[in-house]
């Protein structure tokens, strides 16, 4: 026996070093995978409401945001991709560190993650589930739809001539009272030469979205005037609790 192997024998005797029970190391395996698992399909379900938001929005209104290349460069959820990454690189580090994890290539790994990620979103946006998840982010999280959603975010902004809210009042037959996601009342007005989508009547409650020139504090003076959004069953009016925003 060398001396190295004695060496390590007198130590385990010293330190009374005891092998590890089977069944620790079974239950420590089966909480790696579902560490594993359980983080995979939160990937996926990031990646579907990346599919969800970027599926509602009105690629039709391009021009309106100076074309194509920047209405995309706007409308990607980048909130919901840096989850998806985050969640990626946790699911590549635990399976990298799993009993047989070391035997692939990073590559495959990586692969197979999005493969995976790309097929569990699509599922999930399918299946109806990202809708429910977006509207009960975007009532319970006030910082949701200023982070997550890039829709709302995209029209939300008067100073670039970008409103969005449900109307309040009727003021006269050229202006109503607005009320945007923000919880904040606008008076917009618009002249004859104002363009309304199609089947657009100004009642109390109705979701627009207006383009336009802001002209004072919570003013602002309509070109164009659309639907913004359908409103969801039970779907309460008002700032944190607007209707999930899908144009038309």
């Amino acid at each position: 026996m060398s001396e190295l192997s004695s060496k390590i024998l007198n130590e385990i005797e010293e330190k009374k070093v005891q092998p590890t029970p089977h069944w620790q190391l079974v239950m420590r395996t089966a909480a790696d995978w579902l560490l594993i698992i359980v983080t995979l399909i939160l990937g996926c379900w990031a990646f579907g409401m990346v599919y969800f938001l970027l599926s509602r929005e009105d690629w039709g209104a391009a021009p309106l945001f100076g074309g194509e290349p920047q209405f995309v460069f706007m409308a990607v959820p980048y909130a919901w991709l840096a989850v998806f990454v985050l969640l990626s690189i946790l699911v590549y580090i635990n399976f990298r560190h799993s009993k047989r994890g070391y035997r692939y290539a990073a590559c495959w790994i990586v692969g197979g993650i999005f493969v995976l990620s790309l097929a569990g979103g699509w599922a999930i946006n399918e299946f109806g589930w990202s809708q429910p998840t977006h509207d009960m982010l975007n009532r319970n999280l006030g910082f949701y739809h200023h982070s997550f959603d890039s829709h709302a975010m995209m029209w939300e902004n008067p100073d670039r001539g970008f409103l969005a809210g449900r109307v309040v009042d009727i003021v006269d037959p050229s202006k109503f009272d607005l009320n945007d996601v923000d919880d904040r009342l606008w008076l917009v007005s618009f002249g004859p030469e104002a363009v309304f989508s199609p089947q657009i009547q100004l009642v109390p409650g109705l979701p627009l979205g207006v383009m336009g020139q802001r002209t004072g504090d919570h003013l602002f003076l309509a070109k164009k005037i659309r639907l913004w959004t359908q409103p969801a069953p039970n779907c309460a009016v008002g700032a944190r609790n607007m209707c999930p925003l899908r144009s038309n």
